[in-house]
This record gives structure tokens, sequence and C-alpha cells, in this order.
């Protein structure tokens, strides 16, 4: 059995959300010679989902202080 096939066959019996992951993983393989490894986590869909969550929340004012640590901490009087 060649190693593409064995890859087929040990996926097919995994469960969606770890397919997800195998699927990340990929792209992490892939971008890892154009990115930095320490910084490849931050470009995985997860990662990127969160970023554009956390865009939103600004873009709304749902944040407090300056969306750094010290500016909350400022905000909330500490």
């Amino acid at each position: 059995m060649t190693l593409q096939a064995q890859l087929v066959s040990e996926m097919k019996s995994l469960p969606l959300a770890y397919l997800r992951e195998v699927l990340d993983f990929v792209r992490f393989l892939r971008l890892r010679r154009s990115i930095d490894p320490d910084q490849a986590y931050f470009w995985t869909r997860k990662w990127q989902s969160k970023e554009r969550a956390v865009e939103r929340d600004k873009r709304h004012g749902r944040i407090i202080g300056d969306g750094t640590v010290r500016g909350l901490a400022r905000a909330l009087g500490r």
C-alpha cells in the first residue's frame, strides 16, 4: 500500500472534527516554507476566524480600553 493510499484509508475513519484538524495541518505544511514556523499557528483557519471576530468587535465598539491589556487595566481603573 502506498503512503497516499494509507493516508486516505486512515482519514476515512476519522470524525469530521479531526478531518478539519488534518486539513489545517496540511495548510500549515504548505505555508511553512513561506511563513516563520514560530508564527505558523496564527495562519490556521481557526486562528484567523478568531482574528476576524476580534476585528468585528472593535468595529462595533465591543471592547474596553484600546484593545491592549494595559488599556483594559486603565479603563477598569487599575
